[in-house]
């Protein structure tokens, strides 16, 4: 009797398993209305292998494609199937022309796009499907010209399988500051290297003064980071722009900028002007162009922030416009904006200015490929605009949005120069060159093995000076009474410090 019960109870288990195990419709949908892409989309694939004719599930699983930071073209041949039944609705066009921009086939999306308008019966989906061809031909034309830019993804301590974006580094880049939800929900990491490095620790959560059981994401950072300004969905479902104070990476609890910048509608991007007088940050409030707008606001004597002033149409348009941020000098104004010449979402512009307090001239598109088809919010420059900090999706990432340095080579580097005494024995005991031959050859080769350059010497002082731009090299020294000299020599892409490094180099005689 005993081993029956325990044969029942055996086969009760397998059963309950595989029951609590199968995934239903109602699961996968219940995480799709959440947001919640990654798990719907494994449920609709595991639905979509046991029904693969599913309209529901094909047109589903491509939906998740088109809302996540993935390749996102692997929505077609699902959308393709769907658009291909009789009763194919206007939006399953619209979906097939989204799927096709990604892939970069602006021709075949307008073509989709314009059969959505034969078939849309609601103006909404018209208006958006006339929108979409105008992103397509921007596409077309801003991808015409490419930016001379360099992607340098910053590695696994920084970025993780998850999605990890909003990244604000400090002017010397010795801080870095950005969102990840790696560990379940976003929060604010921060990333530290020395001056002159280019190597970045592993970056860590900010301590729970403001990192919350909620999403936070970062909005902004003064250029020298004691000023850290986040935004995050509040259990009220009120979205505020808050602010913490700290030094060197140790921030205060998080505090409301006030009522005058946080309204019951939507804040999120922030910057402050060079002076600190001065705020700028994004509000979806009453009374804009439309969606969210950037409004300006000024410090007042008692501390608060003045009534906003929205920057006005030259900047905002009916389209969502967030995250700006200031240069330096605060007359250049880099801002995310739907509208414009957008080439699909959020691109970034670039707004200038002649003077502070001077009006924006008309924003320009920051350019391909630091625009594409997909979300592109900030862009963190340092001090010397050659190198900038952005969040985006590339082959070579470790998961969805991964974090990476921007080399601008159209901007001249930072030259390391390189100098020094070329003598002949070692620190302790040397002699100078001249008293035994001054035939030698300096070579400096590139990481290709071609020669990068040759330089001359001081004979009577064994003084050199060599100045390299960034990259690898190898240092050969040679001459028929010494041993060959070779070193090798890395310079970083970074902004230097100080350009100057002694190099005393000492020969060997040959024997």
């Amino acid at each position: 009797m005993k081993k029956i019960t325990l044969l029942i109870f055996g086969i009760f288990l397998i059963f309950s398993s595989a029951a609590w195990s199968q995934v239903t419709e109602e699961m996968a949908k219940t995480n799709f209305k959440a947001g919640k892409y990654h798990e719907a989309l494994k449920q609709y694939l595991e639905l979509y292998r046991q029904d693969t004719a599913n309209i529901t599930f094909n047109h589903q699983i491509a939906r998740c494609y088109l809302r996540m930071f993935v390749d996102r073209s692997q929505a077609i041949p699902y959308m393709e199937f769907v658009t291909k039944q009789k009763d194919a609705t206007a939006e399953a066009f619209f979906d097939l022309a989204l799927a096709h921009s990604h892939a970069h086939h602006f021709e075949m999306a307008i073509l989709y796009l314009n059969e959505c308008l034969r078939k849309a019966k609601n103006n909404d989906l018209k208006d958006k499907a006339e929108r979409q061809i105008e992103v397509c031909l921007n596409a077309q034309a801003l991808m015409k010209t490419e930016l001379n830019v360099k992607f340098i993804n910053l590695g696994r301590k920084i970025n993780s399988s998850g999605m990890d974006c909003n990244p604000f580094v400090t002017a010397d880049e010795t801080m870095l500051l950005f969102s990840s939800d790696r560990d379940g929900s976003y929060d604010v990491f921060l990333a530290k290297q020395k001056k002159g490095s280019e190597n970045w620790g592993k970056a860590k959560s900010l301590s729970a003064e403001v990192n919350t059981n909620d999403d936070e994401f970062v909005s902004g950072m003064s250029k020298d980071g004691d000023a850290l300004m986040v935004h995050y969905n509040e259990f009220s479902a009120v979205e505020d722009i808050n602010i913490s104070l700290g030094k060197k990476g140790r921030y205060s609890e998080l505090s409301d900028l006030g009522k005058s910048v946080n309204t019951t509608a939507k804040e999120e991007g922030a910057c402050f002007s060079p002076s600190g007088d001065t705020l700028f940050f994004t509000s979806s409030r009453p009374k804009g162009k439309g969606g969210l707008d950037l409004y300006f606001s000024v410090r007042l004597p008692t501390g608060d922030w003045s009534i906003p002033t929205n920057l006005g149409e030259t900047i905002n348009t009916p389209f969502d416009e967030n995250y700006p941020n200031l240069s330096p000098d605060g007359l250049t104004l880099y801002f995310a904006s739907k509208g414009h010449n957008s080439m699909g979402g959020y691109d970034i512009f670039i707004a200038k200015r002649d003077s502070i307090g001077g009006n924006w001239k008309t924003p320009v598109s920051f350019g391909f490929p630091i625009n594409d088809t997909y979300d592109n919010t900030i862009i963190s420059m340092v001090r010397n605009q050659r190198y900038g900090y952005i969040a985006a999706l590339k082959p070579s990432g470790f998961g969805d949005l991964d974090i990476y340095k921007i080399v601008f080579n159209n901007i001249e580097p930072d030259l390391l120069i390189l100098k020094g005494i070329i003598a002949i024995g070692d620190t302790a005991s040397s002699i100078p060159l001249k008293n035994v031959s001054t035939d030698i050859k300096i070579t400096v080769y590139n990481e290709k093995n071609e020669v990068y350059g040759t330089y001359t010497f001081n004979k009577s002082t064994g003084a050199y000076v060599i100045s390299l731009a960034p990259g690898k090299y190898e240092l050969v020294i040679e001459g028929e009474n010494y041993v060959s000299y070779k070193k090798l020599i890395e310079v970083n892409e970074e902004v230097l410090e100080s350009r100057n490094r002694n190099l005393n180099i000492f020969l060997q005689k040959k024997k």
